[in-house]
């Protein structure tokens, strides 16, 4: 084969201490946008060159397709030998060759042999980290005795992270720990970090693109941020947005308006069977934009209060996409110092957690025992800003 010449990605000078590292186990502890698939890519490109079999693990299927893509556009055509788009698979022609693995299923990967890396994507957001690590990585690379890359933004200190300390008191050269965040990066422009850090959550930009585990891993906002925003009475002033989220099971329809200041101007919060609760929906202010889940038995509700001729109502579907954007926006408006509730909202939103689902791969807010009032405040959150303010209904709101 006549010479074949490759562009790699130049690395960083963080980059390349992980990328001259001798360690067989390495754990990468970094942010977003950090630089850590250019490590992935430069190792796993090196590794097939060699002639080894690399393994690509990542939780998302999605990110795995994204690495696939961005293998093709580096390596010459004239190198390949095969690649299937349906698995996920290069084969290089006389040399190595890698294969993508879901770290939700990494049984699928045993009795794989001769692997000569490993790379671990996102491992503190695995299914079990700490059971594919013991059960399935380290058995695989024994026969072959083959590198690993654990790479990840933490979250909270799960596995992932105790494993990097593990890492980091390492002596005899098995196994090291690297840091590195998305200030790190010098391909990374001021403007674009200065932006991201405003908009935003603190506990984001904090333990996903800083890398940190916060203190409180597992809370939405910090304590002193509910404080400062509790109120001990409802506001003054014109209600300008309700949200709606109604009662499921032993849970309560809660029902917030707020003023265009983001105040708390109006709470109401029962449990009642679903005619009382539309009958009560029906005399909340005409004028004023309602925002009602619609989710399941929510989506009859809403069917009935439109035949009741309720105006200027608007139905929000939860799902796993919609819910972390709700919940990411209010976390803003919080931070921010936007919105003023009283203290039973305030004690709901000190209650209200996020965690990562094994079972489903994402990760979900809830609040425990309720969380209705921090969801009706949520919606409302989410369309006030949207409200232009007079008197035609049909130019007062930027949604319609």
């Amino acid at each position: 084969m006549p010479d074949v010449c490759i562009t790699l990605p130049r690395p960083h000078a963080h980059q390349q201490k992980i990328l001259d590292s001798n360690a067989k186990i390495k754990v990468l502890k970094c942010g977003r946008q950090s630089g850590k698939s250019t490590i992935a890519k430069v190792s796993a490109i090196k590794a097939m060159l060699k002639g080894g079999k690399v393994l690509y693990i990542c939780h998302d299927y999605g990110l795995s397709k994204k690495f696939y893509a961005q293998l093709l556009e580096v390596l010459p055509a004239e190198l390949i030998e095969s690649n299937n788009a349906s698995t996920l698979s290069i084969k290089l022609k006389g040399l190595g060759n890698i294969e993508f693995y879901s770290g939700h299923a990494t049984l699928a990967m045993r009795g794989t042999d001769n692997v000569a890396l490993m790379i671990c994507d996102e491992f503190a957001f695995w299914r079990d980290p700490e059971n594919s690590y013991y059960n399935d990585i380290q058995p695989t690379l024994a026969r072959s005795n083959g590198d690993t890359i654990i790479l990840s933004s933490p979250f909270g200190r799960n596995f992932f992270w105790q494993l990097w300390i593990e890492a980091s008191q390492c002596t005899n050269g098995e196994m090291e720990a690297f840091y590195f965040t998305i200030l790190d990066n010098p391909f990374i422009s001021q403007e674009f970090i200065e932006r991201t850090q405003r908009t935003v959550p603190a506990n984001t930009w904090l333990q996903e693109y800083l890398a940190l585990e916060t203190a409180s891993e597992d809370c939405i906002v910090e304590a002193d941020v509910i404080t400062r925003n509790t109120i001990d009475e409802l506001a003054t002033g014109e209600c300008v947005v309700i949200g709606i989220d109604l009662a499921k099971s032993h849970d309560y329809t809660s029902i917030t308006g707020l003023n265009k200041q983001g105040e708390m101007v109006l709470h109401h919060r029962f449990q009642k069977d679903w005619n009382s609760t539309i009958d009560f929906i029906t005399t909340l202010p005409a004028h004023v934009l309602k925002v009602i889940d619609s989710t399941g038995v929510g989506d009859v509700v809403f069917d009935q209060l439109c035949s009741k001729g309720v105006q200027n109502l608007v139905g929000f579907k939860f799902n796993s996409q919609s819910k972390p954007e709700l919940i990411k926006e209010l976390i803003l408006a919080l931070e921010r110092n936007e919105l003023k509730f009283t203290k039973t909202t305030a004690d709901e939103l000190g209650n209200y957690r996020f965690h990562y689902s094994s079972k489903s791969g994402y990760i979900k807010y809830e609040g425990l025992p309720f969380d209705d009032t921090v969801i009706s405040l949520a919606l409302s959150n989410k369309y006030r800003k949207q409200v232009i303010y007079n008197n035609n209904f049909a130019n007062s709101f930027a949604v319609f």
